[in-house]
């Protein structure tokens, strides 16, 4: 379950006919506005669940703008780039089985600047942090500890202050402040996941052969 101000999110499966479905749904006090059916559904899932074809939902809160996906959809870049594009500050990421595993990185003398990492790093190769780095945005993943998913539950930013991730078969909560804040500022004084400096950097009239429908 991910929770943040004014709303949560859940994640579900259901039925229906011979296929399974897998749901996150988001729910305010006033109850659901919002509800996405997993798009990617990849290995052994196959056997069991059916993907959806509707884009994920976006929602917006008094702090900010969330975007919904599932487990495996971080393994599609374009997913979490579509929602970032869209002005998402946080996505909301519940997860099973199925993820690729976190793995450690050693250091490095490369003189990298933050948010560059030269130190061990026990959750270096995390792709919920890289999806929140490469789109400037936040990423609240939580995952089913292991031996059911990969564990390993964070939310991520564009940078690593406050960051706080668990061990792969921890149960239990990460916690994070994210900053939205300087909304009414012109850029640089907006927060990161308002500017977005880097997706701003994107030159999408170089990529057309990539959107060629085949």
């Amino acid at each position: 379950m991910i929770i943040v101000p004014e709303a949560f999110t859940v994640a579900t499966v259901s039925r229906e006919g011979d296929a399974g479905r897998a749901w996150v749904a988001a729910l305010p006090a006033l109850g659901v506005v919002a509800r996405y059916r997993k798009t990617h559904v990849v290995g052994e899932e196959r056997a069991w669940c059916s993907p959806g074809t509707d884009k994920p939902p976006v929602i917006d809160l008094a702090w900010g703008r969330v975007g919904l996906l599932l487990g495996t959809d971080l393994c599609f870049p374009e997913m979490p780039r579509s929602l970032a594009l869209d002005g998402c500050d946080l996505l909301a990421v519940a997860a099973g089985a199925g993820l690729p595993p976190m793995d450690a990185g050693a250091a490095t003398a490369v003189p990298l600047h933050p948010p560059g990492i030269i130190a061990t790093d026990a959750f270096h190769f995390h792709l919920a942090r890289q999806r929140a780095i490469e789109n400037d945005s936040y990423v609240a993943f939580a995952c089913l500890p292991a031996p059911d998913g990969i564990g390993c539950s964070a939310v991520f930013g564009p940078d690593r202050a406050g960051e706080t991730v668990l061990s792969r078969s921890d149960p239990g909560t990460a916690v994070r402040v994210i900053d939205t804040a300087h909304v009414d500022t012109p850029y640089p004084g907006l927060a990161t996941v308002r500017a977005k400096p880097l997706v701003g950097m994107r030159q999408p009239h170089l990529y057309e052969p990539l959107q060629t429908e085949l």
